[in-house]
């Protein structure tokens, strides 16, 4: 997938009971002076009608129980966590507490916001991907499909104008694959969240945060956990040992590659969560023949070709040197060609992915070599 700039997926940082009751108790003091509160400029909170001097003891007894008072007042004004509630109760106190608590909130949000950080603040009334024909017979009939979240459609570019015999359904895996485990398969394909791991098929998009990455820009920026993205699919060709070549290039670029076809209805479902976290309408893919590749940075033409290497036959290889090319920090997000991607062979072990996502390595019966 491209767009512009660099983009990254990540959960929301939690929010700590510390720095909560830090933000209620900030927004429940009174002001201390006149003037402090927006839009009550000419109110004088300690104007009061002239009376007579009391004396030095009676103003000490009337301070204390003023300052009693005051404090009564505030404990019965719940916290801005809940504005609805806060409205029903101030009403009728005054203007003064409503100002000061609204100012307070919007003070809170503006300090949150991140330039970089992007999010979905709302779903749209009616789903805009739903479409009964993509749906697979079994997960419909389980109603599956009633519990997803609503969103908006989005549209994926393709590089590649070749046509395939489309997507694949769940129901029709026993066509190609005698051995596949049916329960394993039924619970990642309705597997949502856990901790980090996100089933982009399923999950509420609001539930993530998207971060743009210029590579003008200073990549500190970033916020929150990264996000590992899961989707069940039919691999039709993969690379993932050694680099190799997706297709026939004059230029012979090489790259550890996965090339798989994506489940109907599900496809849909994950292509609008990336556009919606990403604030975008229109995602570009490497799409060929229905199929998608996922692969690493490519591997330079020219590695190996060094003149050097004809001066010396019997040299010793150093343990300690990689080729990093022009590897930097703009691109430390995406795999390097040699980078090594962990692939295991589950297909005859039952995962539970609600329960084993997490640990899926310890399930495994080997390593899946290209």
């Amino acid at each position: 997938m491209t767009t512009k700039g660099r983009r990254m997926l990540t959960l929301p940082p939690p929010i700590s009971p510390t720095e909560r009751q830090t933000s209620n108790k900030g927004a429940s003091q009174p002001s201390k002076h006149k003037h402090e509160i927006p839009g009550h400029e000419d109110l004088d909170l300690d104007e009061q009608p002239p009376k007579k001097k009391p004396t030095k003891s009676s103003a000490v007894t009337k301070t204390k129980h003023a300052a009693m008072d005051s404090e009564d007042e505030l404990e019965r004004v719940p916290a801005p966590s809940t504005p609805k509630k806060l409205a029903s109760a101030v009403e009728g106190k005054g203007k003064v507490v409503k100002s000061t608590t609204k100012f307070k909130i919007e003070e809170e949000e503006k300090v949150l916001e991140t330039p970089n950080v992007l999010k979905v603040k709302s779903l749209p009334a009616e789903c805009e991907v739903t479409n009964v024909d993509l749906q697979d017979p079994a997960l419909a009939e389980a109603g599956v499909y009633d519990l997803l979240p609503p969103l908006h459609k989005v549209v994926a570019t393709s590089w590649s104008s070749a046509q395939g015999p489309g997507n694949i359904l769940l129901s029709t895996w026993d066509q190609y694959n005698k051995v596949l485990n049916v329960d394993s398969t039924w619970s990642f394909i309705n597997f949502v969240q856990k901790g980090v791991y996100v089933n982009l098929s399923r999950i509420d998009p609001r539930k993530l945060e998207g971060i743009a990455q210029k590579y003008s820009t200073d990549k500190a920026r970033n916020v929150g956990t990264a996000a590992v993205c899961l989707s069940l699919m039919m691999a039709v060709k993969f690379s993932v040992s050694t680099p190799s070549t997706v297709m026939d290039s004059q230029k012979g670029l090489k790259l550890k590659f996965l090339t798989a076809i994506a489940h109907s209805q599900e496809f849909e479902q994950m292509i609008a969560v990336l556009g919606m976290v990403f604030h975008q309408c229109n995602l570009h893919f490497q799409i060929s023949a229905d199929a998608i590749t996922f692969g690493t940075k490519t591997m330079p033409a020219n590695v190996g070709s060094s003149k050097m290497v004809s001066k010396l036959t019997n040299g010793v290889k150093s343990t300690s040197t990689r080729v990093g090319g022009s590897r930097n920090t703009a691109s430390a997000d995406v795999l390097s060609y040699e980078d090594e991607v962990p692939v295991f062979h589950g297909r005859y072990k039952v995962v539970d992915f609600d329960t084993d996502v997490e640990n899926i390595g310890k399930h495994s019966t080997g390593r899946l070599r290209a």
